[in-house]
């Protein structure tokens, strides 16, 4: 069976306990009031869903500076926030295979990247997975897992 890495609720069931960890150091919640928040610490308040994951990319709109002993090449699925309490899900892939990307270190400049060409100003960001046990499912494009995924986000 699969554990969650960190802090795990899903419709307001706590499933797994908040972990103080320097690599999964950051929170993507959603509360009764249906606001999208990537935070450093467990919010305190009802939430609806919260993933513990990491690392943090950006902070309060800091540009977080990554320092990874082992880092590698795979594809990145990003969770992101503006000051306007917009969700985003980005993947970032290879164009030559789905299965490469970025290493997780250069996803701060990436986003600073996006930022850019987007227009869209982004208040916090965190690193959800890499690699084959990713999938990012839109109308548009269609990333699928080489392994066992352990959860998903869905759109109602």
């Amino acid at each position: 069976t699969f554990q969650p890495i960190g802090l795990f609720i899903a419709d307001y069931k706590q499933l797994a306990s908040y972990k103080k960890s320097t690599l999964t150091n950051g929170v993507l919640s959603i509360n009764d009031f249906a606001t999208p928040r990537i935070t450093a610490t467990q919010p305190k308040d009802r939430l609806r869903l919260a993933v513990q994951n990491g690392p943090m990319l950006i902070e309060n709109d800091q540009v977080k500076k990554l320092e990874l002993t082992k880092d590698e090449n795979a594809r990145r699925i990003v969770a992101a926030t503006t000051g306007k309490n917009e969700l985003y899900f980005l993947a970032f892939a290879d164009a030559s295979s789905s299965f490469l990307g970025p290493k997780l270190v250069n996803l701060p400049e990436l986003l600073t990247n996006f930022e850019k060409e987007t227009k869209i100003d982004l208040a916090d960001a965190i690193n959800l997975d890499g690699g084959n046990a990713s999938v990012f499912i839109t109308e548009d494009s269609n990333l699928s897992s080489a392994t066992t995924v352990g959860s998903f986000f869905c759109e109602e």
